[in-house]
């Protein structure tokens, strides 16, 4: 149990029993089905409604419905948007006794005012709350006593989203102050339609959005992917308690947005925000955005900045990672999802499946008789058990859960017979089957009617498709020579209470194809030949009622790519990842459910890969 020196005010009697331990009875909070559970800026742990959870694509229906816009800071009524363009600012005015402002757009050059806006109607808890839609991020308060001056940030701008729907993303730093209407200033890159318009292209503009209600911003400005940005604020004056701010995308003057009476702005953040997400691939078609060179200054000083990281949405894996808290050239990495490379190289695929909660991953290794290689994480990051068998092979292998047990197949090296063997935990392994039955590389295993059913490419000339049962994973019967060919090896899967075999075929293109049995592999119908086309075999997996097809493209990159069906004939929702490999990404679930793929990349030394989908 960790340690803590924070004196308590409890009686231990209102400590009681939890999965981490004793806890005080006043922290321990009931989620209800109709709650979920977020974090606030400060990462304070928030219960809100699930139908209020700001990435539900059906929220934007609802609240453009009621006259509200999407902002960078959430949703905000469309009458109190407005657009500051060019030669203008805005001017808070003077503080009136309740606290408020008095917003208006003047002329910067006669200080004439262009527009009044007129208070919000909306009482604040109408409102959703600044960061509503805050998905990753980190901040540091400016507790100096000494004003920022500069806050500037540096980033690339990411591929854009592998699944283009109705998803608004925004990527900023940022500059929160406190007190009444509070607001936020932020340069802000934008993916999807916002107040400020846009679409499904990259866009940059500068805001400042109130806590009841206002939002203003630049105009809005395109940009490409791979361009390089710097979001920069800078104080610009001061009258008493009232500053001043610029802030803009340098080098986008367009983009320039000045502010003029405002609380000093204290709190500091570098964001991942969105809203209307559905799955992973509505975000960048990247693992990450780091915020480099980020460069804060206070008065004419550097501070000590300490960023504070937090994640308050993670069903992706989403997080930030702090790199450098330097104040001149300090980076935050914002990601999308969880990946990790392990230090463990691997010739051909590996092999994945989920077994007494853990991912347990098994590979045949570079080194040179290729020995098979098995490794077992509980959570993320955290991998243990590794065990180097005796026995090798240059093609792989293959894992599968049967009977409570986890078993492993492989072709083995010089003879290329398959063998088959089980454990009851991942490290002592027993009940060896070596078949006399030879394959040209990786077999597949899957789990049909109660038999555990193995499938390869023949060694014969033709390279013929082959299938085999077994009841325990010892005797073996009932052999099927399909009459298809393939290169490298096939995959099975049981879905909708058939057996499903897909395969790369032996023509040119190495089109993709599948088709199902119902009788044990007796007779096959349904083949459907894909326009895709793959390098390697693929892997076949099921999730959430629909099976899943994954492959290496043939493209350049040799690029992952999942497919999905939900009858086994029409396939849909195609994604191409930014990963490749030359050989087959293996689909598996992992971490509390979630859906992943392991594979071995196309680096240098073949490192193995696992990422969250």
């Amino acid at each position: 149990m960790p340690t803590t020196t924070r004196k308590r005010t409890e009686s231990e009697s209102d400590a009681v029993l939890a999965p981490g331990g004793s806890i005080l009875r006043n922290r321990v909070t009931q989620v209800q089905p109709e709650k979920v559970l977020q974090f606030d800026r400060l990462g304070n742990p928030v219960l809100i409604p699930r139908k209020q959870l700001p990435s539900r694509p059906e929220l934007r229906e609802q609240m453009v419905a009621k006259g509200f816009a999407l902002t960078p800071g959430g949703y905000r009524p469309s009458s109190l948007v407005q657009r500051i363009e060019q030669g203008q600012a805005l001017h808070l005015g003077p503080i009136t006794g309740d606290g408020t402002g008095e917003p208006r757009i003047v002329e910067l050059t006669t200080n004439n005012v262009i527009k009044k806006i007129a208070q919000p109607s909306l009482q604040p808890s109408e409102l959703p709350a600044l960061g509503s839609g805050w998905i990753t991020y980190a901040y540091w308060n400016n507790g100096t006593g000494h004003p920022i001056s500069d806050f500037k940030t540096t980033w690339r701008v990411p591929p854009p989203p592998e699944s283009k729907q109705n998803q608004t993303i925004f990527l900023f730093n940022g500059i929160q102050n406190y007190g009444a209407n509070f607001g936020i200033l932020q340069p802000v890159l934008q993916w999807g339609p916002s107040a400020a318009g846009g679409g499904q292209y990259w866009a940059v503009a500068s805001w400042y959005v109130t806590s009841n209600g206002y939002a203003f911003h630049s105009p809005l400005v395109p940009v490409n992917p791979g361009d390089t940005l710097i979001g920069a604020m800078k104080m610009t004056g001061r009258s008493g308690q009232l500053f001043n701010y610029s802030c803009l995308f340098e080098g986008l003057n367009p983009t320039q947005l000045q502010v003029f009476g405002i609380a000093e702005l204290l709190w500091c953040n570098e964001t991942l925000e969105a809203y209307s997400i559905e799955s992973f691939s509505d975000y960048p078609a990247a693992y990450n955005t780091p915020l480099r060179d980020i460069n804060l200054l206070t008065g004419n000083g550097t501070p000590s900045v300490n960023w504070t990281p937090i994640d308050a949405v993670t069903d992706c894996g989403q997080h930030t990672i702090i790199v450098n808290n330097s104040s001149v050239n300090g980076e935050v990495d914002l990601y999308y999802r969880f990946k990790e490379i392990l230090n463990d190289t691997a010739i051909n695929a590996p092999g994945a499946v989920e077994f007494g909660n853990r991912l347990v991953v098994a590979w045949a290794g570079t080194d040179p008789e290729h020995h098979l290689n098995i490794i077992q994480s509980p959570e993320e990051d955290v991998w243990f058990d590794k065990l180097t068998l005796n026995d090798t092979s240059p093609a792989g292998a293959t894992l599968c859960v049967f009977h409570n047990r986890l078993y492993l197949a492989w072709s083995g090296s010089g003879n290329q017979q398959l063998n088959v063997m089980s454990s009851a935990n991942g490290i002592y392994w027993e009940q060896k089957v070596v078949l006399n039955e030879t394959s040209v590389g990786r077999p597949a295993l899957t789990v049909y009617r109660d038999q555990l059913v193995l499938g390869w490419v023949g060694s014969d000339l033709q390279r013929h498709l082959n299938v085999l049962f077994s009841g325990d994973g010892v005797n073996w019967h009932s052999k099927r020579t399909l009459g298809e060919e393939g290169i490298d090896a096939p995959a099975l899967a049981a879905f909708n209470d058939r057996l499903f075999i897909a395969w790369t075929g032996t023509n040119h293109e190495r089109n993709l194809n599948i088709m199902s049995s119902s009788d044990q592999g007796e007779s096959w119908q349904n083949k459907v030949i894909l326009p895709e086309t793959s390098v390697a075999g693929p892997s076949l997996f099921v999730y959430s009622n629909q099976l899943y097809l994954s492959w290496s493209g043939t493209d350049i990159n040799h690029s992952l790519n999942t497919i999905l069906t939900n009858d086994g004939v029409h396939f849909t929702d195609k994604v191409t990842l930014w990963d490749s490999s030359d050989y087959t990404p293996i689909l598996s679930t992992c971490y509390d459910g979630d859906m992943g793929v392991v594979w071995t990349g196309r680096d240098a030394f073949h490192h193995l890969n696992l990422m969250t989908l």
